[in-house]
C-alpha cells in the first residue's frame, strides 16, 4: 500500500523541528548540570536523572490504571479497550520459547491481538498502554473501512500508541501522591520525548540526506553516511555534546534504515526534492 505522503509534509517535520532545537539544547544543558558534567558523552544520554524506584504494578492493577487514564477519550473508546482487555486477545506473560518484546498484530477480520511479556513493573505498564493504542487503532480501522483501506500506513501508526502513553503520564502526574514516583515519571516522559521526537526526526533527516546522495549520483559508502551522521549530531546536540570516535557509526545499527523510508516510502523519496 502506498503511503502517498507529500514530500512537503516530510520536509516540514524536519524544518519545524530544526526551528525548535533550542528546547532540546535546554534539556541537554539540564541533563549536563544534574549529572555534574562538563560535556555530555553519548552514553550519558542513557543515565537517569532521578533515582530508580522499585514500583510494582500487577497486570490487574495496570488494566485499572490504563482505563482511568483513557477516560478523556470517551465511553465508546474506553469500552473498546475494555473489550480488548477482557476478550483473551492479549498474550500477557513470558513463556517458554516465546519471542521477546511486544507488538500488536492481526489481519482484516481478526481481533487486534497483542503479544507482550508483562513483568509487573512500570515499563510493562507503559508497554501495555502503548500496544493498546495500536490495537484500538486497528479495531476502528478494520471495523469502519473496507478491506483495501483497512490497513493504515507507518506514517500514522505511532499516533494512537504515543497518545496513550501521554494520557497515562498525565494521569499519573495528576494523581500520584509519592513525589519520588512523580519525579520518576516526569524524567521518563522527558527521556521518551527526546527519543521519540527529536532523535527520530534526526533519523528522518539522515535518511533524507542519504537519499539525496543517490539522487545526485554521489558515491555512497560508510564514510559518506558517517559524515552525514556526524553533521546531524553536531546540529541536534549542540555545544553540550562531546562525540567520541564511534558514535558517528550509530547509523549502522538502526534497523529502520535497512527497510523502506522510515516515515514515508521508497517511491516517495525518489521524487525531486
Amino acid at each position: 500500500m502506498q503511503n502517498n505522503i507529500p514530500v512537503e509534509v516530510y520536509s516540514n517535520l524536519i524544518k519545524s523541528t530544526s526551528n525548535k532545537l533550542d528546547l532540546l539544547y535546554r534539556y541537554l544543558s539540564i541533563r549536563k548540570n544534574v549529572l555534574g558534567l562538563e560535556k555530555l558523552k553519548p552514553y550519558d544520554m542513557a543515565v537517569s536523572l532521578v533515582d530508580d524506584i522499585d514500583y510494582k504494578v500487577t497486570y490487574k492493577e495496570a488494566k485499572d490504571i490504563i482505563l482511568k487514564s483513557l477516560a478523556p477519550m470517551g465511553e465508546e473508546y474506553v469500552g473498546i479497550v475494555k473489550k480488548i482487555l477482557s476478550s483473551k486477545w492479549i498474550d500477557v506473560y513470558e513463556n517458554k520459547n516465546k519471542i521477546s518484546g511486544a507488538f500488536s498484530w492481526g489481519t482484516y477480520g481478526t481481533p487486534p491481538y497483542i503479544l507482550m511479556n508483562y513483568m509487573d513493573d512500570i515499563n510493562s505498564l507503559f508497554t501495555l498502554t502503548h500496544e493498546l493504542g495500536h490495537s484500538v487503532h486497528s479495531y476502528y480501522s478494520r471495523n469502519n473501512q473496507p478491506f483495501m483501506y483497512g490497513n493504515y500506513t507507518i506514517f500514522l501508526a505511532e499516533i494512537a500508541s504515543t497518545l496513550h502513553e501521554n494520557l497515562l503520564i498525565d494521569y499519573i502526574i495528576k494523581t500520584a501522591e509519592d513525589s519520588k514516583f512523580k519525579k520518576y515519571i516526569i524524567n521518563y516522559h522527558m527521556t521518551n520525548f527526546y527519543i521519540t521526537f527529536f532523535k527520530q526526526t534526526m533519523y528522518a533527516e539522515f535518511e533524507k540526506e542519504a537519499h539525496k546522495l543517490v539522487e545526485n549520483g554521489t558515491l555512497i559508502d560508510s564514510k559518506a553516511f558517517s559524515s552525514i551522521y556526524k553533521g546531524l549530531l553536531e546540529k541536534y546536540f549542540g555545544l553540550d555534546f562531546e562525540m567520541d570516535d564511534k558514535v558517528i557509526y550509530e547509523w549502522a545499527r538502526i534497523p529502520h534504515f535497512y527497510r523502506g523510508f522510515m516515515y514515508t516510502n521508497m517511491q516517495l523519496v525518489l521524487l525531486p526534492l
